[in-house]
């Protein structure tokens, strides 16, 4: 009857996404699913954070350009385990940065906490 066609949460493991801002792949981060995953674009201090943070002088969003979570490519998924195997475990979502930002993280404001609580773990890709 109704057997066999439940749904398998036991097959629930985070997955890894990226998002893009315009067509930028900007910072990496795991999920369990896309739906989840787009969530994260609307989040207000996800907003903020993004529109505070320089690359090149430049802010990361200039809160115009279409923000859009997808599936992230190998590289981009060995980026995100290289961070989080070499930082501090954290129960709260972790962000790794794909792109340079300005100035290391020295006067960054603390954001309100959402559905998905920011740890600061970025990646430390520089040369």
């Amino acid at each position: 009857m109704g057997e066999g066609k439940g749904e398998m949460t036991a097959y629930a493991l985070p997955r890894i996404f990226t998002i893009e801002i315009g067509n930028t792949p900007t910072l990496v981060f795991e999920a369990q699913n896309l739906s989840e995953a787009q969530e994260l674009c609307h989040e207000q201090w996800l907003k903020d954070e993004l529109a505070e943070a320089k690359s090149d002088g430049a802010p990361l969003w200039d809160g115009k350009a279409n923000l859009r979570a997808r599936m992230a490519r190998p590289d981009e998924s060995a980026l995100f385990t290289e961070a989080k195997n070499n930082g501090q475990p954290s129960d709260g979502l972790m962000l790794v940065y794909l792109i340079k930002l300005d100035g290391g993280e020295t006067d960054e404001q603390p954001v309100d906490p959402g559905a998905f609580p920011p740890t600061r773990n970025s990646s430390a890709s520089a040369p």
